[in-house]
């Protein structure tokens, strides 16, 4: 139960007592419809301070057009209060724009740092895996090219060749690659199109083989 003190002798009262069981003053009560004006007065005052200042200045600039004389009509002062107000609106976004995108670069910038983070990541695990596995691709590099399947042996060292920064995986990946292009190049069964293709792979990739096979290129 709380407890206050009485207004007349001081003595501690319960907030409920209708009196001072003391000195029996009488607890005075605060009328509660009193406090539905203050209630009023409060919201307006809360309202007037969180109204933006762009229309406080479009209000002040229409009452001060509506108070000048000399032939200024309503409506010109009703587009004076809508102008200042479209400005005012205009800036207002502006600035949530601004301060919206310099959020959504803080996230993008945080999405950048962890895709990167994760690629790292992963880069490391597939370089461990290269390291212990290699001698097993090097096998199957060496099956797939007697059995003339040269591209699927380039694929089977490529990545671990970039990952590790191995020259002789580098090597063994090129030599495959260069069987590939010329087997197509030169078999028989192969279209003008093939033909070409390999011819264009090898000028790019391994120009000094290309020029071999140069003149067969065919448009």
């Amino acid at each position: 139960m709380a407890m206050t003190p009485c207004r007349e002798c001081g003595g501690a009262i319960s907030t409920s007592a209708r009196s001072c069981p003391k000195c029996g003053a009488k607890v005075p009560r605060t009328k509660w419809w009193l406090w539905v004006p203050l209630g009023c007065i409060a919201l307006f005052l809360g309202y007037g301070f969180t109204v933006p200042q762009y229309q406080s200045d479009a209000r002040r600039a229409r009452e001060a057009c509506e108070s000048l004389t000399g032939g200024v009509s309503k409506g010109e002062c009703d587009r004076v209060h809508a102008n200042v107000l479209a400005t005012g609106e205009a800036v207002a976004d502006k600035r949530l724009t601004k301060s919206t995108n310099g959020f959504e670069a803080q996230v993008n910038k945080r999405l950048m740092e962890e895709q990167e983070k994760a690629r790292v990541t992963e880069e490391l695990q597939l370089r461990q895996e290269c390291g212990e596995s290699i001698e097993e691709r090097r096998a199957e590099y060496r099956r797939l090219m007697s059995s003339r399947e040269y591209w699927a042996a380039s694929l089977s060292l490529r990545r671990c060749s970039e990952l590790l920064g191995d020259q002789t995986l580098k090597d063994l990946v090129a030599d495959a690659e260069k069987k590939q292009y010329v087997m197509e190049i030169e078999a028989k069964s192969s279209s003008r199109e093939v033909k070409n293709q390999a011819i264009e792979a090898l000028l790019r990739d391994y120009p000094e083989l290309g020029r071999k096979y140069e003149k067969l290129l065919r448009k």
